[in-house]
């Protein structure tokens, strides 16, 4: 137990990292202000442009991918390296989600989410990278095809890897927390006032 508190504090730890929030200040823009408010990749490429979106998105997933690949290879021969790439990733999730320097109020969490769980099962990773692209391109909402994908994440794991009871209460917790933070996206995919993806720089 000792060991997942510590890898579930370094993950948080290392999910303060908010690249969005850094990088468009580094840009002479405050992405807390613009579009959505929101620090995630899909606000950056809405407000700063493709090229900055696409690189917050590959830095938060490579948030997640990195620690938790590193946990995978020092555990690999205990058994446990899926439930410890699980709390490294969990912390990392709350970490981007929840950041304590700003005011608790992060990403939503997808591109770091995916980067965890293409090391604890990339076949699972894949799935919900193919649901996603498919709904993102015949809708154009990321919102809906990142809380879709969301919602494959338990149901692939449970059909090709077979998770230990653990493992699976910690994925749901993880499914809730993203869908929580899509709650206005999804309220607005319900009244269809969300905002469709576009590759336009906003002015």
């Amino acid at each position: 137990m000792i060991i997942r508190i510590v890898l579930l504090i370094i993950g948080y730890i290392i999910g303060l990292i908010q690249n969005g929030y850094y990088f468009s200040r580094s840009q002479g823009v405050d992405i807390t202000h613009k579009g959505s408010g929101n620090v995630g990749a899909t606000n950056v490429l809405r407000s700063i442009g493709v090229k900055s979106g696409v690189l917050i998105f590959v830095l938060d997933m490579l948030k997640g991918f990195v620690p938790c690949l590193i946990v995978k290879l020092i555990f690999k021969s205990g058994g446990l390296a899926d439930i410890y790439v699980l709390y490294t990733g969990f912390g990392v999730l709350l970490g981007h989600c929840f950041p304590a320097q700003l005011k608790f109020k992060g990403g939503k969490g997808i591109s770091s989410a995916f980067g965890m769980i293409l090391v604890y099962d990339y076949r699972v990773a894949l799935i919900m990278l193919a649901v996603f692209l498919i709904l993102v391109i015949i809708t154009k909402y990321v919102s809906l095809g990142s809380s879709v994908a969301a919602i494959v994440f338990p149901i692939a794991t449970a059909v090709i890897k077979k998770p230990t009871a653990e493992e699976m209460i910690l994925i749901l917790i993880m499914v809730a927390i993203v869908l929580y933070r899509h709650r206005t996206n999804i309220k607005r995919l319900f009244a269809g006032t969300e905002n469709k993806i576009s590759f336009k720089k906003t002015e």
